[in-house]
């Protein structure tokens, strides 16, 4: 019987654990395998399944593989023995983990344009690429880049010490039908109970959050319950638009303003110019996948609330629009131009391409 092969042992690991008040994690190490988990912090832990660090190795395990958290969280197991790197997720989906495989180098974040400065143009799958700038790019483990790797929720990634990556995605997950409403069904009271219930899983307390206000029938809902939660002591911000929808924003702002009790700040978005002339090195503009128009006002006003009150998590509201976004056959010639110009993209796609995709 030949002898399985020996490995030497895995290299140095290095991890930066992200001091959040919202966040916590857990590390179990043994001579044979190292458990990681980073979880949401939960506001009551009652009744659920809670990892302390003195657990034996085993007992992370089953939390890894049965995923007995109610909020979102993400595992790294890793086995000495054979240098194999599992990583997992659950079913939240709040904020993916990307992935850099390079040989015998894993590298992790939270944000995609962390790895932008050390690829080149080979590393660009251009079949990916071609479908994010038409709007159609599937949600799955792959990305933009051949060495980029997405952990969607509910998967898993198996990646060997050769680099070998085994992907193993969830069963679909459970949906409902629309049924048909009784008489005396309060369709706003039932969806306002189901978002108070949603906030006060996490820990939001007043000197810890703000949220997002802008005026608009999502980001409003959130900010009016979480003032019921607190009452007269919710921070709130918002960008000031610019042309004939300011004075209407503003004017709504005003009225919920006035009866919550915000606690407000505001920022114009025609004091910062939104998006560089250039992509230098020193720009502080960041052109990732998603990101809004607006990252960099948007970034001054968030640097400004921070400074004020020290808020360390903001809510917001996000509707079926953004969920959901349309398909490129079903936008507007302008909405698709939008979509795929050159701040939605990394700075090593030349310029003709771009030029060509835009025309």
């Amino acid at each position: 019987m030949a002898e399985p092969p020996m490995y030497p042992p895995y290299p140095n690991i290095s991890i930066k654990i992200l001091d959040h008040p919202l966040l916590e994690s857990f590390r179990w190490d043994t001579s044979d395998q190292i458990i990681l988990i980073c979880r949401e912090r939960s506001a009551e832990a009652n009744g659920h399944l809670v990892a302390l660090r003195d657990w034996p190795i085993e007992r992370a395990q089953d939390f890894c593989a049965f995923g007995q958290w109610p909020l979102d969280y993400q595992t790294i197991s890793i086995n000495r023995h054979s240098g194999t790197v599992t990583f997992s997720a659950g079913h939240g989906g709040v904020a993916p983990l990307y992935l850099k495989v390079s040989g015998e180098r894993i590298e992790l974040s939270w944000s995609i344009a962390d790895f932008y400065s050390g690829m080149t143009l080979p590393d660009v799958d251009t079949d990916r690429t071609g479908l994010r700038l038409v709007g159609t790019l599937p949600y799955a483990t792959t990305t933009m880049f051949r060495c980029v790797f997405m952990l969607t929720e509910r998967a898993s990634l198996c990646i060997s010490r050769t680099g070998a990556i085994e992907t193993k995605y969830p069963p679909p997950a459970p949906y409902f039908i629309p049924t048909p409403l009784v008489d005396e069904a309060d369709v706003a009271a039932a969806a306002c109970r189901l978002i108070d219930t949603l906030l006060r899983r996490w820990p939001l307390t007043p000197a810890l959050t703000a949220s997002e206000f802008s005026g608009g029938l999502d980001s409003a809902v959130v900010a009016a319950i979480l003032a019921g939660q607190h009452p007269d002591a919710l921070q709130t911000y918002a960008l000031e638009v610019e042309g004939p929808a300011r004075s209407q924003q503003t004017s709504r702002r005003e009225i919920a303003i006035e009866h919550f009790g915000f606690h407000d700040q505001t920022l114009r978005v025609d004091t910062v110019p939104m998006v560089p002339c250039g992509f230098e090195v020193s720009s502080d503009y960041v052109p990732a996948p998603y990101n809004a128009d607006l990252q960099r006002p948007l970034h001054q006003l968030l640097k400004s609330l921070a400074t004020a009150s020290a808020p360390r998590a903001v809510a917001t509201g996000t509707g079926g629009d953004e969920l959901l976004m349309a398909h490129a056959f079903e936008q507007n010639h302008e909405q698709f131009a939008r979509n795929i110009s050159d701040a939605f993209l990394p700075a090593i796609l030349p310029s003709a391409m771009t030029l060509v995709l835009k025309n």
